[in-house]
C-alpha cells in the first residue's frame, strides 16, 4: 500500500510585503470566522501557529489561504511513522495517546490525527485468528475441529504410505479378501473428507471450492492402494512385476505432489480471504467515518473531508494491490473493483448531499462545500485512481475504469476549475455528468454574450409522469413523488442527479440521451448506505 505523506503548516506572525499587521489580522479573522482579538497572540514573540498531520491538498489549501491573507507560512513534510501490528497489544494502548499514530488524545471517541475509532481499534487488536480467517464466531469450534481432522488425515496417509510395504508382507491376513494396506488409506481419506466438509461449513464458498478440488486428489491418492509387493515367479513375471511396481511408485509420487500443492493452495486461500476481509473492513471504516457526522456538519470541514478522502485512498490502494497480487476469478475481480468505484462515487455523493443539507435550511454553504472545493476533491480522486492503475488492470475493470478515466480526462481538460464549477450540476454522480466539449463551448458563448453567468437550470423543461412533479431551487432539481411510482410508500422529496449518456442505436448512429439517477428516497442522514438503491436508473426525457 502506498504511503500517504503527511505535512505540517506553521506560521509565526511574519507578514508578507505589501500587507500591514492590521490588514492581516482582519483577513485572518474573516478566514477563520473569529474575532480579531483571538488572532492577536499570533503576532507575539512566544506564539506559533502549527497544523500537523495534513495531506498534501489540505496543506496547500492552508498555504494559499495564509498567502492571500498576507501571512508568511512554511510547508514541511512530516517523518513517516511505521507501526508494526505485531507490536500493538491491548496492554500497550495507553489512555492519553493514540495507539496507532501516538498523537495526544483530544477525544475519547476517535483520534483527530489519524481518524481511528478507539473502541473499534481495541476490538481489532483483541480479535483472534478465526476472525482473521473470516469465520463466523458461532462456527469457530467447527473450524478448529476441521483443521484438526485435516491434519490427522494427512498424517495417517503419510504414515501409511511410508510403512505400506511392510503391511503388505502380512500374508496371513490375506484371507480377508483384501490387502490390509487398503484399510489405513480408507480411514485416512475418510478423516480427510470429513475435515474438508467441516472446513467448507466454516469457510463458506471458498471451502466448497476446496472440496471440489479435493475429490480429484482423493481419486489420485486411491492409486496408493495398489500394492507394490513383488511375488516370486519366472524371470519374465519378476521383470513385469518390477516394471509395474516402478510405474505405481511414479503415480504415487504424482499423488503426493498434488496433495502438497493442495495444501499450499489452502494456505494461499487463507491469506487471500483475510486480505479481502481487511479490505471490506477498511471500506466500512471509511463509510462510518463519513456517516458519523450529523446532518449539519460542525467543526473543521477542511480537516474532516480530507480525512475521509484519505480513507478512501486506502481503499483504492488496497484494491489495486489485491488485483495485482492475486489471481482472482472474474467474480472476485468484479467485487473488488465494484467496492472501489462504489465507495469513491458514494464519497462524492456524500459531499453533494452535505451541500443539499445546508441549502435546504437556507444557510450559507461553507467554503469547504462550495463548488470549487468539491470539484477539487473530485479531481483528486479521479487523478489518484488513474495514476494508481497498472497498464494491465483497466481491462479487468470492465467498463467502470473507462468511465472513471473519461471523467478525469474531461476534468483535466479544463485549466480553470472555477469555470468548470459554474457549469457543473449542484448534484451529480461524479461519473458521467459532464457536458460534451461542444455543449461547453455553446454554453460559454451564450454566457459571455449575455454578459453574466447563465443559471444552470434556466430553461429546463422536463416531462414527468402524473405521479411526479418538480421545482427548481437554484442549481437543485427537486422531484416530488407520489404513490408507488418508484417504490415510495408516501410523498417524499427525491433528489435526482443526471449524467450525459451517449449510446448507439441499431443503425450505428450516435444518439444522446439524458438519464436521471435516483440518489435517495427520504434523504438519509449524511451518507447513502447499501440499503438505498443509489444507482437505479430510470429514463426521463428532457428537452432544452
Amino acid at each position: 500500500m502506498k504511503n500517504h505523506k503527511l505535512y505540517s503548516v506553521s506560521a509565526s506572525g511574519e507578514i508578507l510585503p505589501g500587507f500591514t499587521v492590521a490588514k492581516v489580522k482582519r483577513n485572518l479573522s474573516n478566514l477563520f470566522s473569529i474575532e480579531e482579538n483571538m488572532v492577536e497572540p499570533l503576532f507575539s514573540d512566544n506564539y506559533c501557529f502549527l497544523k500537523t498531520n495534513l495531506d498534501r491538498l489540505t496543506a496547500e489549501e492552508y498555504m494559499r489561504d495564509f498567502i492571500r491573507s498576507g501571512l508568511k507560512a512554511n510547508l514541511s513534510s512530516m517523518p513517516d511513522v511505521q507501526v508494526s501490528p505485531e507490536s500493538i497489544s491491548p496492554e500497550s494502548i495507553t489512555p492519553d495517546i493514540c495507539p496507532k499514530c501516538f498523537a495526544p488524545k483530544t477525544s475519547e471517541i476517535n483520534c483527530d490525527s489519524c481518524g481511528i475509532y478507539f473502541d473499534k481499534f481495541r476490538k481489532t487488536v483483541k480479535s483472534d485468528d478465526s476472525a482473521a480467517d473470516g469465520v463466523e464466531p458461532e462456527l469457530t469450534n467447527v473450524y478448529e475441529n476441521a483443521k484438526t481432522l485435516l491434519r490427522l488425515g494427512v498424517l495417517i496417509l503419510t504414515v501409511v504410505f511410508i510403512v505400506d510395504n511392510y503391511l503388505t508382507e502380512l500374508d496371513f491376513l490375506e484371507y480377508m479378501g483384501v490387502n490390509v494396506g487398503v484399510w489405513p488409506y480408507v480411514v485416512g481419506h475418510m478423516v480427510f473428507s470429513v475435515g474438508s466438509f467441516m472446513y467448507a461449513q466454516a469457510r463458506g464458498v471458498k471451502g466448497v471450492l476446496l472440496i471440489i478440488s479435493l475429490f480429484s486428489i482423493i481419486g489420485l491418492s486411491m492409486v496408493l492402494l495398489l500394492s507394490s509387493k513383488k511375488h516370486e515367479g519366472t524371470d519374465r513375471e519378476e521383470t513385469d512385476q518390477k516394471k509395474t511396481g516402478q510405474e505405481i511408485w511414479k503415480i504415487r509420487g504424482i499423488a503426493i505432489v498434488v496433495l502438497l500443492v493442495s495444501i499450499f493452495w489452502l494456505v494461499q486461500q487463507k491469506h487471500e480471504k483475510a486480505d479481502l476481509l481487511s479490505l471490506y473492513q477498511l471500506v466500512e471504516e471509511s463509510r462510518e467515518l463519513r456517516s458519523s457526522y450529523p446532518a449539519e456538519l460542525q467543526g473543521d470541514l477542511y480537516k474532516a473531508i480530507p480525512l475521509a478522502r484519505d480513507k478512501l485512498f486506502e481503499v483504492v490502494d488496497r484494491s489495486f494491490e489485491m488485483l495485482a497480487e492475486y489471481e482472482l476469478n472474474s467474480d472476485e475481480v468484479s467485487e473488488v473493483s465494484r467496492t472501489m468505484f462504489k465507495d469513491a462515487t458514494d464519497f462524492i455523493l456524500w459531499l453533494q448531499y452535505q451541500r443539499y443539507l445546508y441549502h435546504s435550511v437556507k444557510k450559507t454553504i461553507p467554503d469547504a462545500l462550495d463548488n470549487e472545493y468539491v470539484d477539487r476533491q473530485k479531481v483528486a480522486i479521479y487523478k489518484y485512481i488513474v495514476d494508481s492503475a497498472r497498464d494491465e488492470l483497466p481491462a479487468r475493470f470492465s467498463q467502470e475504469f473507462q468511465r472513471w478515466r473519461y471523467g478525469y480526462s474531461m476534468y483535466s481538460q479544463r485549466d480553470d476549475i472555477k469555470k468548470l464549477s459554474k457549469i457543473s450540476s449542484g448534484l451529480n454522480t461524479g461519473l458521467l455528468d459532464f457536458y460534451s466539449d461542444t455543449k461547453r463551448s455553446t454554453y460559454d458563448k451564450e454566457a459571455s454574450n449575455q454578459g453574466s453567468e447563465k443559471k444552470y437550470m434556466q430553461g429546463l423543461s422536463i416531462s414527468l409522469p402524473e405521479t411526479m412533479s418538480y421545482n427548481i431551487e437554484g442549481d437543485y432539481l427537486m422531484i416530488t413523488v407520489k404513490g408507488r411510482e418508484i417504490n415510495e410508500t408516501e410523498d417524499s422529496n427525491v433528489i435526482l442527479a443526471f449524467y450525459w449518456h451517449i449510446s448507439s442505436d441499431k443503425f450505428g448512429k450516435k444518439k444522446q440521451t439524458w438519464y436521471f439517477n435516483r440518489v435517495g428516497g427520504n434523504l438519509p442522514n449524511a451518507y447513502f448506505s447499501n440499503t438505498f438503491n443509489v444507482f437505479s436508473h430510470f429514463g426521463i426525457p428532457i428537452a432544452f
